[in-house]
């Protein structure tokens, strides 16, 4: 387990394209994180732009796990346990973030659909194009990354009152093995992590 100050140590080297296809996977992915900045600038505060980005992007993650997963065949082997794993983390990070943001259940539906709508795209464009949708779930990922230091960075700069008496959810809690009472801001250092190493 990595301690904060060795967390912030760690500088992210973004992943620069080698082909053509490298180049569209990167571009998607950022034009993707762009509009869902635009997207999520309508609202009033700051702390529900930063919950709907965080919750876009990982709807977003999550669809190149379930295709990659549902694309192995059976027996398990290692590369499937590690997508297993992979992707269990990124349904109980988005089930998280839809807690935070406190959405009913037909909202939380619609996410799931959404998401299940995306990872059929992905793996129908795996069989075209393998190369392209292994780089773009890797550049969607890059930017959660970017997203939870900048997070992380405007709660300690004071940008976000409505975070700082937070409590961790029961959930977050048991998922991340947080004590109880622990703050939100551990929760999303947490979510960092898990996202970097996934790297």
């Amino acid at each position: 387990i990595w301690s904060e100050h060795s967390l912030n140590g760690v500088q992210l080297a973004c992943m620069r394209p080698g082909s053509l296809a490298d180049s569209a996977a990167s571009g998607l992915a950022r034009a993707l994180a762009r509009s869902s900045e635009i997207v999520t600038s309508l609202t009033l505060s700051r702390e529900r732009w930063w919950l709907r980005r965080l919750l876009f992007l990982s709807t977003l993650a999550g669809a190149p796990a379930k295709a990659l997963l549902a694309a192995e065949g059976r027996p398990i082997d290692r590369l499937t346990q590690s997508l297993l794993i992979e992707a269990g983390n990124k349904q109980a990070r988005l089930q998280i973030l839809m807690e935070m943001h406190s959405m009913g259940l037909v909202g939380q539906s619609l996410v799931r659909a959404a998401q299940c709508v995306l990872a059929k795209g992905f793996l129908m464009a795996r069989f075209i194009t393998p190369r392209f949708c292994r780089w773009f779930g890797n550049y969607v990922d890059e930017e959660q990354v970017q997203a939870y230091s900048l997070l992380l960075e405007d709660m300690d700069a004071g940008h976000l009152p409505r975070f700082t008496d937070v409590q961790a959810s029961v959930l977050a809690c048991k998922h991340y093995d947080l004590p109880g009472g622990a703050s939100l801001r551990e929760v999303f250092l947490r979510m960092k992590a898990e996202e970097m190493f996934s790297l």
